[in-house]
């Protein structure tokens, strides 16, 4: 079998890869198609979640006895069985009960144990595609074998992607999931997080001070926590009237030390703070931050407080998502469902409260209020955002959408109700 590692060069290049357990080595296949394919066109994030699904492909191969190169090798292309067989195999999670779960290449007897646990079908629809686009990567490479045509290999490859599952209800069960966190409950969040409330779960002074600082980002900001744990100090304009933090990309940094590198995804741009958030950064820095070993020896913003080898490097993404959220969210059972993403919807609701708000006082002809219109306010979104087209903003409105056409339909019903109460009386009369 196979573990993934990620290689830093001396240029601060991450470089995801298989490594074969048995001769300790890399997989040679899967290295080609990174660094032949993979390399020039995909984040590091991106690679290693398709090398992640590599890896479940091979998982498949020893649970089977199979070779899929030695048999594309001798022209025997994935059957629409394997497919079918494969399938399946992807759709199953690695935490899975491996000793109750058996597979067998025969189609009728591709069995799973009641205790196998599934995955999304999002999940499983990228775990296929990285395979498909890996196994006609390796079909290509025995091509002037002339055991088989292109035509063959494109047979196998829109068969496969053919049986991948239907992912359009992602976005609309991620639009049920924000639209059910009730107005007000992440700002109750922040209250706990406040370094000065007594239920806070973290009970060094400077880890809640990092903490409330990071979730006001979030929340005042709409930032991803990439973007929010890749701020630098020299990011920073805390001087002035007009304080502002560049959100930059900083792929690749030699400086950072985190092997899985908290990255923006999005594009590089300037956002005012508020002299609040100024204060809190700075006091952040001065008073906290700066006393903490190791943490001058880069510029990144959040650094790890607790004694130990991280000490003073940047906080990490797993310190982040399995540690601080999850033991913020312990303090009440109605924090479960957030999670950092959703500060991100949350910013977007309020963006769009305050436009309406703002083109009813406009509307008024209230002094200094100027209407928005529906084409400014894309664009003012998409550059807070940092998207790189209008349309990505389309699934972070989509709450507000919902919002304004269940007010729209409740008062039209409130009339009809209003017009069949008065014909009532009308009729008692």
């Amino acid at each position: 079998m196979v573990r993934l590692e990620i290689i830093v060069f001396t240029n601060g290049e991450r470089y995801p890869i298989l490594i074969d357990n048995g001769k300790n080595i890399p997989h040679y296949y899967s290295t080609l198609w990174t660094t032949s394919i993979l390399r020039s066109s995909c984040s590091v994030n991106t690679i290693r979640n398709k090398l992640y699904a590599i890896r479940w492909l091979f998982k498949w191969e020893y649970s089977n006895n199979r070779n899929i190169v030695n048999e594309f090798k001798n022209g025997n292309l994935l059957s629409y069985k394997d497919m079918i067989n494969l399938r399946e195999h992807f759709r199953l999670s690695e935490k899975t009960d491996k000793k109750k779960l058996s597979f067998s290449n025969r189609l009728s007897g591709n069995k799973k144990s009641i205790n196998s646990i599934i995955i999304s079908h999002s999940h499983q629809y990228n775990r296929m595609t990285a395979a498909i686009e890996y196994l006609e990567f390796i079909s290509s490479l025995f091509m002037n074998k002339g055991l088989y045509t292109p035509k063959d290999v494109e047979k196998m490859t829109v068969t496969f992607k053919n049986l991948r599952p239907n992912i359009r209800s992602f976005y609309s069960s991620e639009i049920f999931d924000n639209a059910s966190i009730t107005d007000g409950l992440l700002d109750e969040f922040l209250g706990i997080a406040d370094y000065l409330n007594s239920k806070n779960p973290f009970k060094n002074e400077g880890i809640r001070k990092r903490n409330y600082l990071m979730f006001m980002l979030l929340r005042k900001l709409g930032i991803r926590r990439g973007e929010l744990l890749s701020i630098r100090v020299d990011d920073l304009i805390l001087t002035g009237n007009h304080p502002a933090i560049f959100i930059r990309r900083t792929h690749d940094d030699p400086i950072d030390s985190r092997m899985n590198q908290a990255v923006a995804k999005t594009k590089e741009r300037r956002l005012v703070i508020s002299l609040e958030l100024s204060n809190l950064i700075d006091e952040y820095i001065l008073n906290y931050r700066n006393k903490i070993p190791n943490s001058n020896r880069h510029p990144y913003l959040f650094v790890t407080h607790k004694k130990g080898i991280s000490q003073g490097k940047p906080l990490s993404i797993s310190s982040f998502d399995n540690i601080i959220i999850p033991t913020m969210k312990k303090v009440d059972k109605k924090f479960s469902i957030i999670h950092s993403h959703i500060f991100r919807h949350e910013w977007n609701l309020d963006f769009s409260r305050k436009v309406d708000l703002n083109n009813k006082l406009a509307k008024e002809n209230k002094t200094n209020h100027t209407e928005i219109t529906p084409e400014n306010e894309a664009k003012y979104r998409q550059h807070w955002m940092g998207h790189t087209s209008e349309k990505s903003s389309y699934i972070y409105n989509k709450r507000h959408i919902i919002e304004q056409a269940n007010k729209l339909v409740l008062l039209e019903q409130e009339e009809l109700l209003g017009k069949l109460s008065n014909k009532i009386v009308e009729r008692n009369d």
